[in-house]
């Protein structure tokens, strides 16, 4: 996806498990309002790489937490 410029900033920190089974993460926001999405992308920086998990938004099931989309 092409950058947005707005005011929003934002930090998203995360520690995978040994086991590569559980995710837990924090994430701060700042200057954010009418968030429809936010979702994490898997690949280098450079590149529209696909997203991997959905934190917020489309892709979410009700009741879900973090969802990850089937491979």
């Amino acid at each position: 996806m092409p950058p947005v410029a707005t005011d929003a900033d934002g930090v998203f920190l995360a520690t995978l498990n040994a086991a590569k089974t559980e995710l837990a993460y924090v994430i701060n926001v700042r200057n954010a309002e009418g968030v429809v999405m936010a979702h994490v992308h898997c690949g280098p920086e450079v590149e529209d790489s696909p997203a991997v998990a959905f934190i917020h938004g489309q892709g979410m099931v009700p009741g879900e937490e973090l969802f990850f989309p089937p491979a």
